[in-house]
């Protein structure tokens, strides 16, 4: 099981999105809110009204399980991981969340085309209670790891952090220690991939549409890694990070 979060403004536009018949959309469970979805805003933006300073007023989350455990998860299964997510977020943010307005999804098919068969499910909490008071959103992207990871140890489903450390565990040590060494020494994405390869080790980069490099892969003796499983600190950010501070050797500890 993987999660992410973050906090948004444009609830209107989500709501209207998780419930496409073409994502194969079935509401899983909700609560304070009556009604069918069209009215779902209405009710979550009255609330929104009672603090105006906070502008993105809705927590969206999501959920997706592991390939491996979704055959074996009924639909009693689906329904009940939102409130026991919630429940689990709520101790993270110190506050009751399953007394704030929310509404969960399931979709069966994701990508642009709705053409993936991969079941996952979205959530949107109203961050603002009914006293008013805001939900604290500091490192809510973190937060909903652990509770991803929390839960699936819960009900002895797979955890992405459990398969991210396994990786790592299994990654070869040399690997590891030459991608560090020449992370360390380097002040750019083309002068790491040099000095990674006089070692026999090569790093490609992904790019986007626009050119930019999105993310670094690692190909050594016929095997191919995402430069993360090698080493958690070989992210592409925190390797930018280090690039940026060459020469003044301030940057982040590898």
């Amino acid at each position: 099981m993987i999660s992410k979060a973050s906090c948004i403004s444009h609830l209107s536009a989500s709501i209207e999105y998780v419930t496409i018949e073409e994502k194969g959309s079935m509401e899983l469970d909700r609560q304070n809110l009556v009604g069918d979805a069209a009215h779902f805003p209405k009710e979550m933006t009255a609330l929104h009204h009672l603090n105006s300073r906070c502008v993105n007023n809705t927590i969206r989350i999501e959920i997706s399980p592991d390939p491996r455990d979704i055959p074996n998860l009924t639909e009693s299964n689906w329904r009940a991981i939102p409130k026991q997510f919630i429940k689990l977020l709520g101790e993270k943010v110190k506050d009751d969340l399953n007394e704030h307005q929310w509404v969960a999804y399931k979709h069966e098919m994701a990508g642009p085309e709705n053409d993936i068969p991969r079941p996952h499910i979205h959530i949107y909490i109203n961050r603002i209670g009914f006293d008013g008071k805001a939900v604290k959103d500091k490192f809510i992207g973190k937060k909903v790891q652990v509770v991803a990871h929390e839960l699936a140890k819960k009900k002895g489903m797979i955890s992405a952090r459990d398969l991210m450390d396994q990786k790592i565990k299994e990654g070869p040590v040399y690997l590891k220690e030459t991608l560090i060494e020449a992370a360390k020494h380097s002040n750019s994405i083309q002068d790491f991939q040099e000095r990674a390869s006089r070692e026999g080790v090569e790093v490609t980069t992904h790019k986007n549409l626009d050119g930019q490099v999105k993310g670094l892969k690692v190909h050594f003796e016929d095997k191919t890694y995402k430069i993360s499983d090698i080493h958690r600190s070989l992210t592409l950010n925190r390797i930018d990070k280090l690039f940026n501070s060459y020469g003044k050797k301030r940057g982040i500890s590898l």
